[in-house]
């Protein structure tokens, strides 16, 4: 299924709305805890990566609920 050009862009849009909003999570230069969700999932592998590589002692993934 395809969808329209006028149709794509309201979905498009849709979506980097609510990758704009903001969710709490534990940011990686601890600037603060409430983030974009488009942050929090460009974080993330790199959270994991820190934990696989054993620079940081734990890993608790994100937990977003909107």
């Amino acid at each position: 299924m395809f969808l329209k050009r006028k149709e794509s862009y309201k979905m498009i849009k849709a979506i980097n709305g609510l990758f704009d909003k903001r969710i709490e999570h534990q940011r990686i230069k601890k600037f603060g805890e409430r983030s974009r969700i488009r942050t929090a999932i460009r974080e993330e592998p790199i959270k994991l990566a820190q934990y696989l590589r054993r620079e940081k002692g734990s890993y608790e993934p994100v937990k977003a609920f909107l």
